[in-house]
Protein backbone atom coordinates (compact mmCIF):
# COMPACT_ATOMS: atom_id res chain seq x y z
CA UNK A 1 0.00 0.00 0.00
CA UNK A 2 1.40 3.55 -1.01
CA UNK A 3 0.16 5.56 1.47
CA UNK A 4 1.21 3.00 4.72
CA UNK A 5 5.11 2.82 2.80
CA UNK A 6 5.08 6.82 2.48
CA UNK A 7 3.51 7.31 6.39
CA UNK A 8 6.42 4.53 7.11
CA UNK A 9 9.09 6.38 5.26
CA UNK A 10 10.26 3.72 3.09
CA UNK A 11 9.15 5.63 0.10
CA UNK A 12 9.76 9.07 -0.97
CA UNK A 13 7.06 10.20 -3.43
CA UNK A 14 3.64 8.53 -4.59
CA UNK A 15 2.21 10.05 -7.92
CA UNK A 16 -0.47 9.77 -9.33
CA UNK A 17 -1.50 6.23 -8.28
CA UNK A 18 -3.63 7.62 -4.75
CA UNK A 19 -7.08 8.30 -3.94
CA UNK A 20 -8.94 11.79 -2.86
CA UNK A 21 -9.53 9.82 0.54
CA UNK A 22 -5.89 8.24 1.08
CA UNK A 23 -4.33 12.06 0.30
CA UNK A 24 -6.40 13.12 2.79
CA UNK A 25 -4.91 10.85 5.22
CA UNK A 26 -1.78 11.56 4.00
CA UNK A 27 -2.30 15.40 4.90
CA UNK A 28 -2.02 14.49 9.01
CA UNK A 29 1.10 13.11 8.89
CA UNK A 30 4.04 15.45 9.90
CA UNK A 31 6.52 13.82 7.15
CA UNK A 32 4.61 14.11 3.91
CA UNK A 33 3.77 16.82 1.87
CA UNK A 34 0.43 16.30 -0.09
CA UNK A 35 0.33 18.46 -3.29
CA UNK A 36 -2.99 18.80 -4.88
CA UNK A 37 -2.28 19.14 -9.24
CA UNK A 38 -5.43 21.69 -10.15
CA UNK A 39 -4.95 21.02 -13.68
CA UNK A 40 -7.71 19.15 -15.61
CA UNK A 41 -6.02 16.15 -17.16
CA UNK A 42 -7.00 13.02 -17.09
CA UNK A 43 -10.74 11.19 -18.27
CA UNK A 44 -12.47 8.20 -16.53
CA UNK A 45 -14.60 6.75 -18.85
CA UNK A 46 -16.85 3.82 -19.82
CA UNK A 47 -15.96 1.59 -22.84
CA UNK A 48 -18.52 -0.78 -23.87
CA UNK A 49 -19.07 -2.67 -26.94
CA UNK A 50 -20.12 -1.03 -29.51
CA UNK A 51 -20.59 -4.00 -31.54
CA UNK A 52 -22.70 -5.94 -29.30
CA UNK A 53 -24.95 -3.18 -27.53
CA UNK A 54 -27.01 -1.03 -29.95
CA UNK A 55 -26.89 3.51 -28.97
CA UNK A 56 -30.35 3.05 -26.69
CA UNK A 57 -28.35 0.43 -24.52
CA UNK A 58 -25.13 2.61 -24.55
CA UNK A 59 -27.10 5.17 -23.09
CA UNK A 60 -29.45 3.55 -20.93
CA UNK A 61 -26.34 2.68 -19.00
CA UNK A 62 -25.27 6.61 -19.35
CA UNK A 63 -29.04 7.20 -17.57
CA UNK A 64 -28.76 4.37 -15.10
CA UNK A 65 -25.17 5.24 -13.55
CA UNK A 66 -24.73 7.98 -11.08
CA UNK A 67 -21.85 9.92 -12.13
CA UNK A 68 -22.57 12.91 -9.45
CA UNK A 69 -22.26 10.08 -6.19
CA UNK A 70 -18.99 8.70 -7.51
CA UNK A 71 -17.64 12.33 -7.86
CA UNK A 72 -18.80 13.26 -4.41
CA UNK A 73 -17.93 10.15 -2.20
CA UNK A 74 -15.24 8.53 -4.05
CA UNK A 75 -13.63 11.43 -5.39
CA UNK A 76 -14.58 13.55 -2.26
CA UNK A 77 -15.33 16.61 -4.82
CA UNK A 78 -12.07 16.31 -6.49
CA UNK A 79 -13.09 16.31 -10.14
CA UNK A 80 -16.43 17.28 -12.16
CA UNK A 81 -18.85 15.04 -14.30
CA UNK A 82 -17.28 14.88 -17.88
CA UNK A 83 -19.81 15.81 -20.19
CA UNK A 84 -16.89 15.59 -22.92
CA UNK A 85 -13.39 14.78 -23.64
CA UNK A 86 -12.49 17.79 -24.30
CA UNK A 87 -10.81 19.72 -21.22
CA UNK A 88 -12.83 22.76 -19.13
CA UNK A 89 -11.51 26.04 -19.95
CA UNK A 90 -9.60 25.23 -23.23
CA UNK A 91 -9.92 26.12 -26.65
CA UNK A 92 -12.51 24.19 -26.88
CA UNK A 93 -14.32 24.23 -23.40
CA UNK A 94 -17.85 22.85 -23.64
CA UNK A 95 -18.27 23.71 -19.89
CA UNK A 96 -21.62 25.23 -21.23
CA UNK A 97 -23.28 21.45 -21.36
CA UNK A 98 -24.56 20.67 -18.25
CA UNK A 99 -24.84 17.25 -16.88
CA UNK A 100 -28.36 16.16 -16.90
CA UNK A 101 -27.78 14.11 -13.63
CA UNK A 102 -28.93 10.38 -13.18
CA UNK A 103 -32.00 9.30 -14.65
CA UNK A 104 -33.65 5.59 -13.66
CA UNK A 105 -36.98 6.02 -15.67
CA UNK A 106 -35.45 6.72 -19.16
CA UNK A 107 -32.89 4.36 -18.72
CA UNK A 108 -36.09 1.62 -18.19
CA UNK A 109 -37.75 2.75 -21.05
CA UNK A 110 -34.42 3.08 -23.35
CA UNK A 111 -34.11 -0.90 -22.21
CA UNK A 112 -37.46 -1.59 -23.13
CA UNK A 113 -37.47 0.14 -26.39
CA UNK A 114 -34.25 -2.08 -27.24
CA UNK A 115 -35.76 -5.31 -25.97
CA UNK A 116 -33.24 -5.94 -22.81
CA UNK A 117 -34.43 -9.07 -21.28
CA UNK A 118 -33.93 -8.30 -17.32
CA UNK A 119 -31.11 -9.22 -15.32
CA UNK A 120 -29.20 -9.89 -18.92
CA UNK A 121 -25.32 -9.86 -17.52
CA UNK A 122 -22.54 -7.52 -18.69
CA UNK A 123 -19.07 -8.09 -18.07
CA UNK A 124 -17.03 -5.93 -16.99
CA UNK A 125 -13.21 -5.56 -16.60
CA UNK A 126 -11.42 -3.38 -14.12
CA UNK A 127 -7.85 -2.99 -12.62
CA UNK A 128 -7.46 -3.04 -8.71
CA UNK A 129 -7.70 0.23 -7.03
CA UNK A 130 -10.45 3.20 -7.23
CA UNK A 131 -12.32 1.47 -9.74
CA UNK A 132 -12.85 -1.77 -8.04
CA UNK A 133 -15.18 0.94 -5.98
CA UNK A 134 -16.61 2.58 -8.59
CA UNK A 135 -17.84 -0.90 -10.00
CA UNK A 136 -19.36 -1.23 -6.81
CA UNK A 137 -21.61 1.89 -7.19
CA UNK A 138 -22.04 0.68 -11.08
CA UNK A 139 -23.64 -2.25 -9.75
CA UNK A 140 -25.84 -1.05 -7.19
CA UNK A 141 -26.72 1.76 -9.90
CA UNK A 142 -27.50 -0.84 -12.71
CA UNK A 143 -29.03 -3.64 -10.84
CA UNK A 144 -32.02 -0.88 -10.27
CA UNK A 145 -32.70 -0.83 -14.11
CA UNK A 146 -32.54 -4.71 -14.81
CA UNK A 147 -28.93 -5.08 -15.78
CA UNK A 148 -26.24 -7.10 -13.45
CA UNK A 149 -23.06 -5.97 -13.76
CA UNK A 150 -20.36 -8.60 -13.37
CA UNK A 151 -17.13 -6.88 -12.29
CA UNK A 152 -14.05 -9.17 -13.28
CA UNK A 153 -10.55 -7.57 -11.99
CA UNK A 154 -7.81 -8.26 -14.12
CA UNK A 155 -4.25 -6.39 -14.45
CA UNK A 156 -4.54 -3.34 -17.23
CA UNK A 157 -3.15 -5.54 -20.11
CA UNK A 158 -5.20 -8.05 -19.54
CA UNK A 159 -8.55 -5.97 -19.38
CA UNK A 160 -7.32 -3.89 -22.68
CA UNK A 161 -6.65 -6.99 -24.50
CA UNK A 162 -10.03 -8.28 -23.04
CA UNK A 163 -12.11 -5.77 -24.52
CA UNK A 164 -10.71 -5.40 -27.83
CA UNK A 165 -11.02 -9.51 -28.73
CA UNK A 166 -14.59 -9.10 -26.94
CA UNK A 167 -14.00 -11.14 -23.61
CA UNK A 168 -15.15 -8.45 -21.90
CA UNK A 169 -18.10 -5.95 -23.00
CA UNK A 170 -17.18 -3.08 -21.04
CA UNK A 171 -13.93 -1.52 -18.80
CA UNK A 172 -13.80 1.14 -16.82
CA UNK A 173 -11.23 3.23 -18.44
CA UNK A 174 -8.76 6.13 -17.27
CA UNK A 175 -6.72 8.69 -20.11
CA UNK A 176 -4.60 12.00 -20.07
CA UNK A 177 -6.07 14.76 -22.36
CA UNK A 178 -4.45 17.24 -24.33
CA UNK A 179 -5.63 20.49 -25.24
CA UNK A 180 -4.92 19.91 -28.52
CA UNK A 181 -8.23 18.32 -30.20
CA UNK A 182 -6.41 16.11 -32.24
CA UNK A 183 -5.42 13.83 -29.59
CA UNK A 184 -9.01 12.99 -29.19
CA UNK A 185 -9.02 10.33 -32.46
CA UNK A 186 -7.33 7.70 -30.08
CA UNK A 187 -10.55 7.54 -28.41
CA UNK A 188 -13.07 8.02 -31.54
CA UNK A 189 -10.96 6.87 -34.75
CA UNK A 190 -11.12 3.05 -35.78
CA UNK A 191 -8.27 3.20 -37.22
CA UNK A 192 -6.45 4.25 -33.83
CA UNK A 193 -8.18 3.59 -30.98
CA UNK A 194 -6.67 1.27 -28.58
CA UNK A 195 -9.38 0.12 -27.16
CA UNK A 196 -12.50 -1.82 -27.45
CA UNK A 197 -15.33 -2.17 -30.15
CA UNK A 198 -16.12 1.28 -32.13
Amino acid sequence: NLTTSMMAGEIDACYPNITPDEAKDLEGVDSVTVTKNTDVTALMFVSLNNEKYEPAIRKAVSCAIDKQMIVDQLLLGEGSVATSTAIPGGENDVSGIKYEGRDVEKAKELLKEAGWKDGDTIKCAIPTGIRERIATIMQQNLEEVGINLEVITVDAATMFTGIKDGTYDMAIITTNLSPNPTSLKSLYNSEVVTFGHI
